[in-house]
């Protein structure tokens, strides 16, 4: 038996909006204000009702948006020239407890400073805190998305520091200290070299563009020199496809003041290219309340087409411009970004061999094709059987989606497909059963297809088996 699986077309995209560990992306502090640090909120007298609060106050800044993941800074400020004690450890822990009963999972960046050469740590400082988390980085894993390599610096994005700190060893120390399998960030390229290739964190260490104007000479902007052409660029496109990318935009308010706001197809261009997994929410967007105004506002109006995707050789679902009824329709830019940052699975086509017999095994395999920017990290993948009732009879796993790349724009415009194939074994008891596909991460959080399937407690409902 083989048949074709229907698409979503364009009218129902936002049943897609709650996938996991993709997408756009809040920012978070421990306060109101950046600057509060850790060791401020854990003298409070109800740190619990506070972060409750910071968390929530987050969430409804980026409403209606439904995200799932948050770059959250930690500032250590107050626990230079000691140890991070059990208060501060706690105020943290409260913090995750938050996020992970909101669905959400960290970007986590630890810092000291929001001032260029202010509030600098020590470099003793800085190893010995870090050494000090490897317990609470093991104990959240589940929760933490990507841990960026902050600490040095203002804001944590490894510049303007005034004591003198080695990068290479602060940069591996905390690699060491990552639990095996959790992603990093860097804030330039060029910092991967200190990491090293032999380095066992080095294929999954990307990049955090904290200066994201898409696809051009963005050097006056103070983004590194980190533009199309350099070596910096060359490095990322090839390391891009294999870990999570993040960026942001400029604050609206630089925007406003110099007249210089990110061109949405640009944006596209470099999202694609890079592979982007996730992109700040508040920054160019939800920082300001004229939003109509901001960078991605202007997204909002900027129409794109199949053919220019076309021509940028950037693959495209014809179904996302297509309503029920297979009629195109207009698409914009900002659509585009927020549903296609990170992966973007549409299944194609199922297969399933050999007879429904009982106590006999099927092969099953469905063809996946990618539309996103960038691969499925975190997620597990497989195969389930269900009886007529919905319960879960077995589940089978099925191929890795952190493997499941996206294209490399300026090729064919095709977008790469995948099989996930298992050998089930059938029930010994005839009677009607149900094939599901399901795609989860590490916190149990599931993920849906671009495909008008039934769904149902996080499975994709594939076809009835009636086994006799």
């Amino acid at each position: 038996m083989e048949m074709q699986i229907q698409p979503l077309p364009a009218g129902r995209q936002e049943m897609l909006a709650g996938n996991p560990d993709r997408g756009l992306r809040l920012e978070l502090y421990m306060g109101d204000e950046i600057s509060c640090d850790v060791f401020e909120v854990s003298r409070m007298e109800d740190m619990q009702a506070h972060v409750t609060q910071i968390v929530e106050q987050g969430i409804a800044r980026c409403a209606p948006e439904r995200i799932t993941l948050a770059q959250v800074y930690f500032y250590l400020t107050g626990y230079r020239g000691r140890e991070i004690d059990e208060a501060g450890f706690q105020a943290m822990q409260l913090y995750f407890d938050a996020l992970r009963a909101h669905g959400l999972k960290a970007l986590l960046r630890f810092a000291y400073s929001t001032d260029t050469g202010v509030n600098d740590a020590s470099q003793s400082d800085i190893l010995r805190h870090i050494e000090q988390l490897r317990p609470f980085l093991l104990r959240n894993q589940g929760s933490i998305h990507v841990l960026q390599a902050g600490l040095i610096g203002a804001w944590g994005e490894w510049h303007s520091e005034k004591k003198r700190v080695n990068h290479k060893k602060v940069l591996r120390a905390l690699a060491d200290a990552a639990p095996e399998g959790m992603y990093l960030q860097v804030r330039l390229p060029g910092f991967l070299r200190l990491l090293g290739k032999r380095h066992p964190a080095y294929r999954r260490t990307g990049l955090h563009d904290d200066s994201f104007f898409g696809n051009i000479q963005a050097k006056p902007y103070g983004n590194g020199g980190f533009d199309p052409g350099t070596r910096m660029y060359r490095t990322a496109l090839v390391k891009a496809p294999e870990s999570p990318q993040d960026g942001e935009l400029y604050w609206s308010s630089w925007n406003r003041a110099n007249d210089i706001y990110c061109d949405g197809l640009r944006a596209v261009e470099r999202l694609a290219q890079l592979h982007f997994t996730s992109l700040s929410a508040v920054h160019g967007y939800k920082d300001d309340p004229e939003e109509a105004t901001t960078t991605m506002g202007r997204w909002k109006r900027q129409q794109i087409t199949p053919a220019w995707l076309k021509q940028q050789g950037i693959p495209y679902d014809t179904a996302w411009f297509a309503d029920d009824a297979g009629a195109p329709v207009e698409r914009n830019v900002f659509d585009y970004v927020r549903e296609h940052l990170g992966y973007r699975f549409q299944a194609k086509t199922l297969r399933v061999e050999g007879a429904l017999t009982p106590g006999e095994a099927i092969d099953v395999t469905l063809t996946i094709a990618n539309y996103g920017f960038a691969a499925g990290f975190h997620l597990h993948a497989g195969f389930a059987l269900l009886d007529k009732a919905g319960r879960v009879l077995s589940e089978y796993p099925a191929g890795d989606p952190a493997l499941w790349r996206a294209a490399q724009p300026g090729g064919a415009g095709e977008a790469p497909a995948y099989q996930a194939q298992a050998y089930i074994l059938l029930p010994q008891r005839p009677g009607r059963y149900r094939l599901a596909f399901y795609l989860r991460n590490s916190a149990g959080q599931s993920a849906r297809m671009a495909n008008a399937l039934e769904w149902a407690s996080g499975y994709h409902i594939l076809v009835p088996l009636s086994v006799e």
